[in-house]
Parts: C-alpha cells; structure tokens; sequence
C-alpha cells in the first residue's frame, strides 16, 4: 500500500460536493453479481483521467449511501462495506489531487461533466443500482497497490470529507444499525490507514461481546482476508479464523485448526428401488416407489434429500393383462457439516 501524503491530501480540498443519492432498494444478489462482474473487467492499471475521477464520485455517492441506507449494505460484499470503501475512495481522493494540479489536462471540462452525470442519474431506478455496482468492481485496486492515508493526516469518513474540508456545517451521520458508533469509525478508520488487522481485531471484539448489529460477517471475512493476503496470518490468534472458516473453509479451514470439508454438508448417494404389477400404469407406479423408497432412506438416516433420479431396470409381461415393471432411485443426500 501506498501512503497518501498530507501536501497532496491538503491538495484536495477543492472537489465539488455532491449530494447524497436517493435511498436505493438495493437487491443484494443482483447488486453483488454486478460488482463481480465489474471486477473480472477492471479497469485498474489503465484507467485514463476521466475513469479515475468517475471513481472519486461513484465511491463518494457509495460513502453517502451506505450511511443513509436503512441496511448495512456489506452484506451485499465486504469489499462494499463502508470501511473499505473508505480505503477505495481516498485512493482515488489522491489522484483527483494529482489531476488538479496539473495543467493543460481540460481537467475542468471532465471533472464538470462527471459531477452532472451524478447528480442526473436517479439512482432508485434498477439498472442504475447494478450500474453503480459495475462501476465500483471495474474501480476497485488491489490491496498492494492502493493508496491510503497515515492516521496523522486523516479527514473522516467519506460522507462528510467535502463538509469538513470546506469548513460546512455537518451533521456526523451514523448509520440507524450501527450500534457501537466507536467501534464502526474505528473499523473505518482502519481501513484507511491501510491497517486490515486493527479492523479485523475491532470486527472480533464486537462480536466477542455479543454486538451483532454494529458489523456484518463480510466485513470481518474482508478485513481476515487481507491480513493473510499481506503475510499477516500469524498475527491473528488461530480461534480467529473459526468464523471466517464458515465463510471460506477452503481459505481459512487449516488457519482455524480443522480440514475444509469439516465446515462442508456431506453428500452421499443413497440407492432406492420399487416394483410394480398392474396395467399400463405399472411403470409410473414402480418409478414413485423407487424415488419414495430413496427418499425415506435419506430421511431416515437424518439427511435432506437435495434431488431424486431414477431408472428402469425391468420390465416384462406378466400376464396377458399386466406388466411387471421396476426402477432404481438415487436419492442425493445432503447431511450438516461435522461442525454445524
């Protein structure tokens, strides 16, 4: 991680101020699948100006709604939660100051053009919101090249930057779900020093003490992953990773003490048949007693049955008037993990 310095932090206190988007009905899955396909098309690395401050904004109208939005929306990622968008937006914060320094790059007409495209987008309709989403994971910077700011320079929190650095009356706005406002700054203030284990410790401590409110498990699994990500596993204690190995056993399975497939539901193929005599409906009937046969094995021996296939394996004239027929089920058996 970089550093952003405190000349070029000073540096960026002529942005515009936007103002805080209308409260979206954000739709988790959708909003999360736009960012990630956002992201397997990032833009980082050859981004040109226009790109660059169109992310200073998007991560400002991010910062705003994430305060204002009635949810904590890390629960549609951990990289959307507030902290590390904090982390994403005083990046970008440090190359606006490096465009508005210099000259004959028609800074004004880009920058000028971006804050009327923000300000004209309404941003309850849905396409706008999977937009927004897009737009962030094409913005995104990896952790080992992101810039961040030492705990001496920092401003707060992105909502209310613009105000203090323009000296306007602000408001400190916390979000309605954030219990542990302390704890929540704290977190956010961590991620923008580019410190992933304080905001781990500080995710740790509040569900520690039974505060289920102030953070969600994607913030804690986001900052747990960066600590390993940057070489710091062994700077967490090993009962740390346990929640995280229920997110992402394949990751942090080991790191908690256990193997992955201990935090996995066991499948297991249970076998069911069923026979039938009688007229042209013989072979329906055998084929639902098989499946019914699967089923009931599967149940019987505590699991849930996740699907049912079958086969013929028989069928022959057993009379002049009747059939035999018989099929084979294969029930697919889902059972909890080991730790469940």
């Amino acid at each position: 991680m970089n550093t952003l310095s405190t000349k070029a932090l000073t540096a960026i206190l002529g942005a515009a101020m936007i103002a805080s988007p209308a409260l979206a009905d954000v739709k988790t899955g959708e909003l999360n699948r736009a960012y990630l396909k956002g992201k397997s098309n990032s833009k980082f690395g050859k981004q040109t100006m226009y790109d660059e401050l169109m992310c200073f904004q998007l991560y400002n109208v991010w910062s705003k709604l994430t305060v204002s939005y009635t949810k904590n929306l890390a629960m549609v990622n951990g990289e959307l939660s507030n902290g590390y968008s904090q982390l994403q937006f005083y990046h970008y914060a440090l190359r606006w100051a490096n465009h508005v320094q210099a000259k004959g790059n028609n800074y004004d007409a880009i920058w000028l053009g971006i804050a009327d495209e923000i300000e004209q987008t309404n941003w309850l309709k849905e396409k706008n919101q999977k937009k927004l989403g897009r737009m962030l994971g094409e913005c995104v910077v990896p952790l080992n090249r992101v810039s961040t700011i030492p705990a001496s320079s920092d401003q707060g929190r992105a909502d209310s930057w613009f105000e203090r650095n323009f000296n306007q009356p602000y408001k400190e706005v916390y979000p309605k779900w954030a219990k542990d406002k302390k704890a929540w700054d704290t977190y956010s203030a961590a991620w923008r020093a580019g410190n992933p284990l304080i905001a781990a410790r500080t995710v740790i401590a509040n569900f520690d003490k039974g505060d289920k409110k102030t953070f969600h498990d994607n913030e804690y699994l986001v900052a747990v992953e960066a600590v390993v990500d940057i070489g710091g596993a062994d700077q967490l204690p090993q009962s740390a990773y346990m929640r995280a190995a229920y997110l992402n056993p394949d990751k942090f399975a080991q790191l908690a003490g256990y193997n992955p497939a201990d935090f996995k539901p066991e499948i297991r193929m249970i076998k069911g048949r069923g026979s039938y005599l009688g007229a042209s409906s013989a072979s329906g009937r055998a084929r639902s007693a098989a499946e019914n046969d699967a089923k009931y094995k599967c149940e019987l021996a505590k699991g849930k049955v996740v699907r049912v296939s079958s086969v013929p394996v028989e069928s022959y004239k057993a009379t002049e008037t009747t059939w035999r027929s018989t099929y084979e089920a294969t029930a697919q058996c889902e059972f909890p993990p080991k730790l469940n």
